[in-house]
């Protein structure tokens, strides 16, 4: 089931200089997949194309978009879309004015997480088979992606853990699923999309698979 995160709380410090150029993007690419694929994604009520799709959006200042899943056969789903304050954009904010300007182009907000899974139930109220296993690893590496790759350049964490548990990594074997990460990790970061990412870690499991 997909869980809002809370935005984050950001102290910020106006100082007395600084420029209005914006410096990030007011953009931002959001990638939606669903199971079962094929479903209408909308967000504000506006369709924006059927699972697994990736769009690039303009990102709102202000106010919460709410997304919405159909599929004929299958329960709605909703959600909101939570934000993070964009670090880029503070960095480049050091006066009340240029702070301004990239918060009206909504500059300085990103959409966390950028990647979405929405699991959809059967219409009345029958729920469906347990996920697969294959379902599971793609849920769980869409969601902790942008975690995966920051664990990726600094030393392996909880999620690294996690990811060896869902991928199912015999305890003698995870220092070397670990070796083998260490080994990919310049291509693994090079990587712009969860579903890239996904088929980059199936293929160094695939060594564990019993």
């Amino acid at each position: 089931m997909f869980a809002n995160r809370a935005p984050a709380l950001v102290a910020l410090a106006i100082g007395v200089g600084g420029c209005a150029t914006i410096f990030s993007d007011s953009t931002q690419t959001l990638t939606f997949t669903s199971e079962p694929p094929g479903a209408e994604v909308m967000i504000d009520g506006q369709s924006i194309g059927r699972t697994p799709a990736t769009i690039t959006v303009n990102k709102k200042a202000f106010g919460h978009p709410v997304v919405t899943v159909t599929l004929p056969g299958y329960q709605v789903r909703q959600f909101v879309m939570q934000k993070d304050l964009n670090n880029i954009a503070l960095s480049n904010s050091t006066s009340l004015l240029s702070w301004l300007t990239d918060a009206g182009t909504g500059a300085v907000i990103e959409y966390s997480p950028s990647s979405y899974y929405v699991e959809l139930m059967p219409s009345g109220g029958n729920r469906s088979p347990g996920i697969s296993r294959l379902q599971r690893r793609a849920r769980f590496v869409l969601l902790a992606y942008p975690h995966l790759l920051r664990e990726l350049a600094g030393g392996p964490g909880e999620y690294t853990r996690a990811l060896e548990t869902v991928y199912e990594i015999p305890e003698d074997r995870r220092p070397e699923f670990r070796a083998r990460l260490r080994r990919a990790a310049p291509s693994l970061l090079e990587t712009t999309e969860a579903h890239d990412f996904q088929g980059k870690i199936d293929a160094l499991a695939a060594a564990d698979e019993s």
